[in-house]
């Protein structure tokens, strides 16, 4: 497929030039990392991937941070459009969620050594290095956009952050110039509970920075238990909120679904009980995060995978989309697991759908926008027949 471009980048980058624009990725598996992928597909063709000030990942979320922060001085942006977007970043991604990375996690972590349970996010770790990230470190990621990996740790109940500069939360203190690899900020951002979590970081007490030194380090073990991001913010929108004037927030998450019989397994039941616990603080910062920007407290735009676009947005140009087709894509799996071609396709349409519906309605508030072309042309989201093709 050739790399194709918009008209109306200019239009959009000019009327938030400046505006420290921050993106966060949400939790939600590789069903997450596809949805997010389709939406910065079309924050490329706008013209605002290369003003991004901040980039924060959840869970899957963060696969694609990871991954975009590495290949950014790869980009080549001309009129603030990187021309080679989907070469750079769109094959690799959908490579690896042609995988099954979470099955190919489990054997290695039960089958070498079937005691180990407390280490199944460093076996994530180990396969996220293998299949995607190599060696690269937090050092390699770029100045700009800074790249954040939200965790959460189970010692401090805190939310625990990596990136370039520093590492920690505000319980614990920071380290500073972290010595961590992209694969193990990744791994403990998706270190879902219970099948991943929690995930093993190794630390020296005296790399931490705390109010009273001494006593501080003296209260930090050799290891730090982290798990998934989403347990705390499944949204990442508090590593946005306080320093950025406009916040861009995709979000993958849906309500748990309506189950007529669950099985009585402890792991099907703890599972269900955590995505219940999880999406609870979510509507709250929705409305948060809405209100903000009808007080004018932030610019932006929010766009979730189970939104009904056209009760939500109100725009000129919007793409066509199915309820029934989206409701579909809403309620696929979270698992890092193989998605098809075309499951890939679709929730790539979808994520770019509804990001550009919401940058219309949030931040032009017209039909300013020239109606944007599918980045997969075979896989419309008009088209309710597909649902077939995503039922597993």
């Amino acid at each position: 497929m050739q790399e194709k471009v918009t008209e109306s980048s200019d239009l959009v980058s000019a009327a938030l030039a400046g505006q420290g624009i921050g993106l966060a990725l949400s939790g939600g598996g590789f069903r997450a990392t596809l949805f997010h992928l389709g939406a910065l597909w079309r924050l490329n063709e706008l013209g605002l991937l290369g003003q991004l000030e901040r980039i924060v990942g959840i869970s899957g979320g963060s696969i694609l941070a990871g991954y975009v922060g590495l290949r950014w001085n790869s980009l080549l942006f001309h009129d603030g459009v990187a021309t080679n977007f989907q070469t750079e970043i769109v094959n690799g991604i959908r490579k690896f969620c042609s995988k099954n990375i979470d099955r190919q996690t489990y054997m290695l972590r039960v089958l070498p050594k079937p005691w180990a349970w407390r280490r199944a996010g460093n076996a994530l770790d180990y396969t996220y290095r293998e299949q995607l990230f190599g060696d690269a470190l937090l050092a390699d990621l770029p100045d700009t956009p800074v790249i954040i990996f939200g965790a959460t740790n189970l010692l401090s109940g805190a939310p625990f952050s990596f990136r370039k500069s520093h590492a920690g939360d505000y319980r614990f203190g920071r380290m500073l110039n972290p010595p961590f690899r992209v694969s193990e900020a990744v791994a403990a951002s998706s270190a879902f509970p219970p099948i991943f979590s929690p995930f093993r970081l190794k630390v020296e007490p005296h790399w931490f920075i705390g109010d009273d030194t001494a006593d501080f380090q003296k209260s930090i073990p050799g290891s730090l238990y982290l798990s998934d991001g989403g347990v705390i913010d499944n949204l990442g929108l508090d590593y946005l909120w306080k320093r950025n004037e406009t916040v861009l927030i995709s979000d993958s998450g849906a309500p748990p679904q309506f189950e007529k019989r669950v099985t009585p397994r402890w792991l099907t039941l703890t599972k269900r009980a955590l995505d219940i616990a999880i999406y609870q603080s979510e509507p709250m910062r929705r409305r948060m995060l809405i209100k903000g920007f009808a007080d004018g407290l932030r610019k932006g735009a929010y766009w979730s995978i189970d939104a009904p676009m056209t009760d939500w947005y109100s725009a000129e140009g919007m793409l066509p989309c199915d309820r029934n087709l989206i409701t579909a894509l809403a309620r696929m799996r979270t698992r890092l697991n193989r998605f098809s071609d075309a499951e890939q396709s679709l929730l790539i349409n979808w994520g770019y759908a509804v990001s550009d519906a919401a940058i219309r309605f949030h931040l032009l508030k017209s039909g300013q926008l020239k109606k944007p072309i599918w980045p997969y042309e075979d896989y419309p989201l008009d088209r309710p027949g597909f649902i077939q093709q995503i039922i597993e």
